[in-house]
């Protein structure tokens, strides 16, 4: 059973959300070349556990015109993003371009920022400093004030990635590749922190990977397969103390496991397409999930609703 403060860490580790969402192919129906599109999603996580609502309204404009599947999918889109949840929020900016219906290209700008409360934030004067659940959970016992404890912090972090996808009949294949850069306020004399939303130790002014995977087969409305994930921070020698050498959190991490994703499809450019979807995985490799404080047969879940569709 876990301890009150235990709960308290888990619970407070809360999900920046992006949504799965792999389908099949656009209708052919003429739509506008300029469209306002909405998304609106809630989700849940374990393991570790967070909650969170997320919303997305982007600017979307055809490139040019194509009758073919692989081609008529096309845009440039900006959108404006959020974040809500009780321990911090994320507001920031996005755009992306689509030249064909199977790539994408985007960059994005956030801005954090912690509120003190619910065991965030937390931060490390090294990245070979024990950070596993058990220190989170005790540090965020201790009282306000103190030099481990939990405190309010803002930073932002600027997101560059590709998504390239192909669907052959039923089946389809997606890849999504991100770099992420981060840039916090830290406690003096601290030069790591933990970004619970992909439940990682980063380097203040330094990058992360994360790549994922889907394999799925689809009907146009349900969407099942396996999904599998790896991320990385790419921690350099001044996220050490001096004379210090790489720990543990250096190293990859990887989940693996089967993902589902329903929608209640109406016609592309409808103004409300509700869907749910669900994955379900184990964590391959990770310094502290994997036997060393949580046990490797816990699994990563993760659960939501999403709405989405055209304003205009």
């Amino acid at each position: 059973m876990l301890t009150r403060p235990a709960t308290r860490i888990f619970l407070s580790n809360l999900v920046c959300l992006c949504a799965l969402h792999v389908g099949g192919a656009a209708a052919a129906e003429e739509l506008p070349s300029t469209r306002w599109v909405y998304r609106v999603t809630a989700a849940g996580r374990t393991n570790p556990i967070g909650l969170g609502i997320g919303t997305r309204l982007a600017l979307r404009r055809q490139l040019y015109h194509s009758d073919a599947v692989a081609l008529r999918d096309n845009a440039a889109a900006g959108a404006v993003t959020a974040v809500v949840t009780p321990a911090f929020t994320r507001v920031g900016a996005a755009a992306e371009v689509s030249p064909a219906s199977f790539a994408t290209l985007f960059a994005t700008w956030e801005r954090y920022d912690f509120f003190g409360t619910v065991g965030m934030a937390q931060s490390f004067p090294s990245a070979a400093s024990n950070s596993g659940p058990a220190e989170l959970a005790r540090r965020a016992a201790l009282p306000p004030g103190s030099s481990e404890s939990p405190y309010a912090l803002k930073g932002q972090q600027v997101t560059v990635g590709a998504t390239l996808g192909v669907q052959v009949g039923h089946w389809l294949v997606r890849d999504q590749a991100r770099l992420f850069w981060n840039q916090a306020d830290l406690r003096g004399g601290d030069r790591v922190f933990w970004d619970p939303s992909v439940d990682l130790i980063v380097g203040n002014g330094g990058w992360a990977v994360a790549d994922d995977l889907d394999v799925a087969w689809t009907d146009g409305r349900l969407t099942a397969g396996l999904t599998f994930n790896v991320l990385k921070s790419l921690l350099r020698s001044s996220d050490y103390l001096p004379g210090e050498r790489s720990s543990p959190v250096d190293a990859w991490r990887a989940r693996l496991g089967p993902s589902v994703n329903y929608t209640w499809s109406e016609p592309v450019g409808s103004r409300f397409v509700p869907s749910a979807f669900a994955q379900v995985q184990w964590w391959l490799v990770h310094p502290y999930r994997t036997g060393q404080e949580a046990p490797a047969l816990v699994p990563w879940i993760y659960l939501g609703v999403s709405a989405a569709g055209d304003l205009l």
